[in-house]
């Protein structure tokens, strides 16, 4: 009987710490949406709405093609999940091929630079880059 009673007692203990560890799991993951390695664009500011994420190498330079889906001047926060050394940089008036881009807007550094809303750069992206370094006329995050 002491038996059995121990190991209720060990399951009701290891019961316990499961629902005591259970809230911190459930809470929301503020990058659920961006993996690291990634650079992410949400359509609404606070990674609101939908979500498109690029890897290093899958850069678009030209978001109103649209061969995949992309945020054509919907972008309202970013972030950049990349490892480097790389920095995203977005541009406006997207072409068909990288010299169609012209006007650099906003510049995230690799690491994790989230920005939650930049007023001048919002809803103007029309392709990105990953480049050595952010353009000299661009709002550059680090």
């Amino acid at each position: 009987m002491r038996v059995i009673s121990a190991i209720l007692a060990g399951a009701l203990a290891i019961g316990a710490f499961s629902l005591t560890a259970s809230p911190a799991q459930a809470d929301w993951d503020a990058n659920q949406y961006c993996d690291i390695g990634e650079f992410c664009i949400y359509e609404d500011i606070d990674r609101g709405g939908t979500v498109y994420s690029y890897r290093y190498g899958r850069e678009d330079w030209n978001w109103h093609d649209g061969v995949v889906p992309a945020p054509a001047n919907q972008d309202s926060s970013w972030e950049n999940r990349t490892l480097g050394p790389l920095q995203a940089q977005i541009y406006m008036y997207g072409g068909n091929d990288r010299g169609g881009l012209s006007t650099p807007t906003i510049c995230l550094w690799w690491g994790g630079t989230y920005v939650r809303q930049f007023q001048s750069a919002s809803d103007q992206g029309s392709g990105h880059l990953f480049q050595q370094a952010c353009h000299p006329d661009s709002a550059a995050f680090s």
